[in-house]
């Protein structure tokens, strides 16, 4: 998945799961200025983990201020379990 797939679809979770308007969302946005409080982020997070299995420890929600912040974690995590399954197969 290419960066802006994730962008699209974290922007589809995001405007369904937290009822916000994702049009003016992008890499510098803070989470706080759209309402995006610890509580979404923890919800976000669990969707995120079903969405793309993936693992996301409490730990690194904190670390999460802006979108760009999001997406660039979703990549990581993305990368290390294709890699993962590369080394596996």
């Amino acid at each position: 998945m290419d960066r802006a797939e994730l962008v699209r679809s974290v922007k589809a979770i995001i405007e369904r799961e937290a009822a916000i308007d994702v049009s003016t969302l992008n890499d510098d946005s803070r989470l706080g200025d759209f309402e995006i409080d610890s509580l979404d982020i923890m919800k976000l997070a669990y969707v995120f983990e079903k969405t793309f299995d993936i693992t996301v420890a409490p730990s690194e929600l904190g670390l999460l201020r802006t979108f760009g912040d999001m997406i660039d974690a979703l990549e990581q995590k993305l990368a290390a379990g294709a890699a993962r399954e590369n080394l596996f197969s």
